[in-house]
């Protein structure tokens, strides 16, 4: 096999196997409605899919200071709703557009999202005891 030929079954190979989805962050701050502090460290970043159903579960790790940046933002955000109970949460308490819905709630110590766009499902839980942060998103 000559150098061309070798290069271009390589190149062929690396556009096949590279991860074109939106990277896992830019996804949480948009469906969220918050920007993440730039001091933390990545956990997990798991992507799997099977067709046109997915699932992502993205996991980070913040130092003190920055999840007390994030509960600002959090508190900012037009989804947030304060004093409700994260057991009761229902599509009819939360911010809606059409095929769209999401909420930002408390309890002692965490922080949740839910959310739906579509049919894609949204959740999100900060432990303010550990300063981790966990987005699961999935689609079916």
């Amino acid at each position: 096999m000559d150098i061309h030929t070798f290069t271009f079954f390589n190149c062929r190979f690396f556009i096949l196997f590279k991860d074109y989805r939106t990277p896992s962050k830019k996804r949480l701050e948009t469906i969220s409605d918050i920007q993440l502090p730039n001091k933390f460290k990545v956990l997990q970043d798991k992507f799997h899919s099977d067709w046109q159903d997915y699932h992502i579960i993205y996991e980070i790790k913040f130092e003190d200071n920055s999840t007390l940046e994030l509960i600002n933002r959090i508190k900012a955000s037009k989804f947030y709703t304060p004093n409700v109970n994260q057991k009761i949460i229902s599509p009819r308490l939360s911010f809606h557009a059409e095929d769209e819905y999401a909420i930002w709630s408390k309890d002692e110590n965490k922080y949740y999202f839910v959310g739906q766009k579509q049919r894609t499902m949204y959740s999100i839980e900060l432990d303010t005891s550990t300063n981790i942060l966990k987005y699961v998103e999935s689609a079916d």
